[in-house]
This record gives structure tokens, C-alpha cells and sequence, in this order.
């Protein structure tokens, strides 16, 4: 049972191992094929995603080149990759005579900025692609001077004519969260001040995660990555459980190991055998009344002595007369309730007053019932 003990604990102990060791579950986001979603009460609709095909427009220009990006998915992308998106913002035209037209500003975009404010410290999470570094004919931003008119399913499920914007964009990051969230900021107005000039309002798109891959890239440069230095954080609650799991180990065998000195030590007499026992008391009485000719005589207290060992042998509680009603309850009851009648009964409770040789005999039928160890 002790075994089964051991061996269950230790398996808990491992489960708490490996929950200790796993401290806090993986959150990392799935990336989406394309994220969408309304902005200003559902006038504008706006659709982000990977651009994956090439895109040439009326002035021939590609907008889209396999030669100066290598990983158009938007996923596993390293630090500094050349990542080409595509967003489509569909402003939905006048449905009643009280809604304004909706206004577009992208004076950030042509600014080179993908927010509106300026960044204090000029270190944003992504920034416009390098010219330099795109394949002929491509542009950071392909921003075309009118939208084009189309239909857009609304919330409702109707369609209503709309002006869309169709944005392309060449970006990169070296920023290492992951996943990284792609948005970038425009102004919008569908409605119109108190004095009458256009109310703009700061709109983002919906965040696209473009997960990273830490693997190194193919540069002639080694990368020294973070070289600071780093507080440790030890995982607290792995060493407690190991401690633990170390203590059952070391405890269970020395306290087993206790357990059996102190009864060794304080229980001797419970473990001693009965009839071992009853002649711890007669071996010394026996001995005290054995007389000339090898004939015993005893005195009172003495067969009292002899009585009480003979009776916790059997374990009899009970005088002489209910003896005779379980005589048949031991294999030699006849004899013992002969020496008990004679003993008990005649000496003890009578005051009978028996013979040497009488003495002799009952001592012989004694140690034929409880034979000495």
C-alpha cells in the first residue's frame, strides 16, 4: 500500500511539473486572409490584406513585383521585409438627401506616414519601403488620384453604390512583437461642423496580423540581436515542486524507517506471544512454590498470580460458573475448567486449602494447556 502511495504522489508531482513547467498558455493570434470592417456609423467599409498578385495600372506601372518580395503571405515574414498590402476603402454615397457625401483626406499617406500625428521619437511599427530597394517601376505608395465607383453589400445585406479606394503599399518593420498588427491612419468627414466646414474625424483600419519567423535572414551580416543584460526569471514554482518532489523521496523511507524503531521500542509487549506471556508469570511463581520431593505449594496471592495469567491466555473474563457453560468452547475445557474450579473457585473464592501433591498436578495440567515457548 505504501508503494501505491509513493508511486501515486510522485505522478501527481509530475503532472504539477509539467503545469509549472508550461506557466502561461501560448495567446498568440492566427493571422486572417483579409480583415474588414465599417467606420463612421457604416459610411466607410474598409478591407485589409496581403497583396498576392500582380497589379499594373493605366500608366503601366507595377504595383506588385515576385522579384522585390519573396514571402507574400502574411506570415513567417522576417525583420525588414519588403511586405506589399492592399487596402480597399469603400465610402458608401448618399442614401437620403440629409446624408453628405463622405471626404477622404490621405494627406498623411502622401507624407510618407502611416499615422496622422507625427511620431515624437520618429519610430513607428511600420514604415513606407525603401525605394531603393524595390524592383523597377514599383512605388512605396500607390495612392490613385480618383476612386472608382462600385456597389458595397451594407450590414443590412442591401447594396448601395460607393466610391472605393484601392491602396497599394509596399511596408516594412523592424519591430519584433509577435504578432505584429499592420493599420495605418487616414481623416474622414461625412458630416459638417456647426459653422459649416467638414467635421474630420482620425479613422484607423482594422489591425491585419502579420506574424513573424525568428529565424536569421540571408544577409552578409551577422545580427548581435538584444545584447543587454536581462533579469533572470527563474521558474518559481518549478523549483518548488521539484523541492517537494526531492522531500517525499527523502522523507517516506526515514520515516518508515522511524516507525518501526518506536515500535520496536515502545510496543514489546503487545508483540510478545500469549503463551510467552502468561509464563513470564509462571516461571517465577512455579519456581517460588517448588519444594522438597519436587512437590509444589503456593499461597494465596500466588495462585491468584497463577489464575490471572492462566485466564488472559484463554482470554476468559468471566468466574467459574459461566465457565462451565463455555467449557465446549475450547479444545481443552474440561481440563481448564478442572484447574479453574480447583484454583478459583476452591482456593480463591472457598479458601480451600489443597495438598502438595494436588498443587503438583494442577501445575501438570497447567503446562499441558499452555505449553512453555
Amino acid at each position: 500500500m505504501t508503494r501505491n502511495f509513493i508511486l501515486a504522489l510522485a505522478m501527481g508531482l509530475c503532472l504539477l511539473i509539467s503545469a509549472a513547467h508550461a506557466q502561461s498558455p501560448s495567446t498568440r493570434a492566427l493571422p486572417a486572409p483579409i480583415q474588414r470592417g465599417w467606420q463612421a456609423d457604416g459610411r466607410i467599409f474598409i478591407e485589409v490584406g496581403p497583396l498576392t498578385r500582380l497589379h499594373t495600372d493605366k500608366e503601366g506601372a507595377v504595383l506588385a513585383d515576385s522579384a522585390s518580395y519573396r514571402y507574400g503571405e502574411h506570415f513567417a515574414n522576417r525583420l525588414g521585409d519588403i511586405i506589399p498590402m492592399r487596402v480597399k476603402i469603400y465610402c458608401v454615397l448618399p442614401q437620403t438627401e440629409k446624408e453628405r457625401k463622405v471626404a477622404i483626406d490621405f494627406s498623411a499617406l502622401k507624407a510618407g506616414r502611416l499615422t496622422v500625428d507625427q511620431d515624437p521619437e520618429n519610430n513607428p511599427d511600420w514604415s513606407f519601403a525603401d525605394p531603393s530597394v524595390l524592383a523597377a517601376n514599383e512605388l512605396p505608395l500607390y495612392l490613385p488620384k480618383e476612386p472608382t465607383v462600385t456597389t458595397v453589400t451594407l450590414e443590412s445585406g442591401a447594396e448601395a453604390p460607393a466610391e472605393v479606394w484601392d491602396i497599394t503599399m509596399f511596408v516594412q518593420t523592424k519591430r519584433q512583437p509577435q504578432p505584429m498588427l499592420f493599420w495605418f491612419e487616414f481623416v474622414a468627414a461625412s458630416e459638417v461642423t456647426p459653422n459649416g466646414s467638414p467635421d474630420w474625424k482620425k479613422l484607423s483600419t482594422p489591425d491585419f496580423i502579420i506574424s513573424q519567423s525568428r529565424t536569421a535572414d540571408d544577409g552578409k551580416d551577422l545580427s548581435m540581436g538584444n545584447t543587454s543584460q536581462v533579469a533572470q526569471q527563474p521558474p518559481v514554482r518549478l523549483g518548488w515542486a521539484v523541492i517537494a518532489l526531492g522531500a517525499v523521496f527523502v522523507m517516506v523511507p526515514i520515516s518508515r524507517y522511524a516507525i518501526r524503531a518506536i515500535r520496536r521500542r515502545f510496543a514489546k509487549g503487545k508483540q510478545l506471544d500469549p503463551a510467552e506471556k502468561a509464563w513470564r508469570v509462571f516461571g517465577p511463581v512455579f519456581a517460588a512454590g517448588l519444594g522438597e520431593g519436587e512437590l509444589y505449594t503456593f499461597t494465596t496471592v500466588q495462585v491468584r498470580e497463577i489464575v490471572s495469567a492462566l485466564k488472559e491466555f484463554f482470554g476468559i473474563k468471566y468466574g467459574v460458573k459461566q465457565l462451565q457453560e463455555h467449557r465446549f468452547d475450547f479444545d481443552d475445557g474440561e481440563a481448564l475448567l478442572a484447574v479453574l474450579t480447583a484454583l478459583e473457585h476452591g482456593v480463591l473464592e472457598c479458601g480451600a486449602e489443597l495438598s502438595p501433591e494436588r498443587y503438583t498436578e494442577l501445575v501438570g495440567r497447567i503446562s499441558k494447556l499452555c505449553p512453555q515457548p
